[in-house]
């Protein structure tokens, strides 16, 4: 079988399948304290977060303080052993914090924290969070820029496919051969959703592309893909 099919196909089977998470899940209290933490859906791999939490009296929507609640988080990753247990500090301006050191969040994937509050014995509440630690810290991407450059490149192969007929240049497949190295570098660099050089499937997969696009590249002037 030609090279060019045998690449072809083989990028069918590499593609990395990741998958979307539900980034907040609410508790529905009826009594007791309503917990708002402002958790968006991802935080990036390797970086400081801070965890703001506002909370609320449920019976009257008054805003809680550190006068009468405590609270506390439980951080886990992605297969829910405990990264850390801290109380929350309180502040001024955005009610109840903490920074997570960047350490915390050196795994990719779906990772959650548990908050809960008390006041004085009476009244308490919890929230739990679930969250995507992702390589660029963008959400959840169902079609990242990397896969946009793939498909290019393979359309660029095809067209390749017909130089020397409809085309005079074998100018397609270099084109396809640079787009597939761009799309390795760019994996393994930046990343994207679970994927990057620092998972064994994200490793793998950026040096498959910048192997394929070296190969494309080298025997672009062969006869070797004609």
């Amino acid at each position: 079988m030609k090279i060019r099919y045998i690449i072809l196909f083989s990028l069918i089977f590499i593609l990395p399948l990741v998958s979307a998470t539900n980034p907040f899940i609410a508790n529905q209290n009826t009594l007791g304290l309503n917990i708002d933490p402002l958790v968006y859906g991802s935080v990036q791999q390797n970086q400081p977060f801070t965890l703001n939490v506002h909370v609320y009296n449920i019976s009257n929507g008054l805003n809680m303080t550190n006068n009468s609640v405590n609270c506390y988080a439980h951080l886990y990753d992605t297969v829910g052993d405990t990264l850390i247990r801290t109380p929350l500090m309180w502040d001024n301006q955005t009610g109840f914090d903490f920074t997570f050191n960047a350490n915390n969040f050196s795994q990719l994937g779906q990772h959650s924290l548990e908050i809960w509050c008390n006041s004085d014995g009476i009244l308490g509440g919890n929230e739990r969070v679930i969250f995507n630690v992702t390589a660029d810290g963008q959400d959840y991407q169902s079609f990242p820029l990397v896969y946009v450059l793939i498909i290019l490149a393979i359309v660029f192969l095809i067209l390749g496919r017909y130089q020397g007929k409809v085309f005079k240049t074998d100018i397609w497949d270099v084109f396809a051969g640079i787009l597939f190295m761009i799309s390795g570098v760019l994996t393994l660099t930046t990343g994207f959703n679970f994927v990057n050089s620092t998972n064994l499937g994200g490793l793998a997969f950026g040096i498959i592309l910048i192997g394929i696009g070296a190969v494309v590249t080298y025997y672009s002037n062969s006869e070797v893909f004609d």
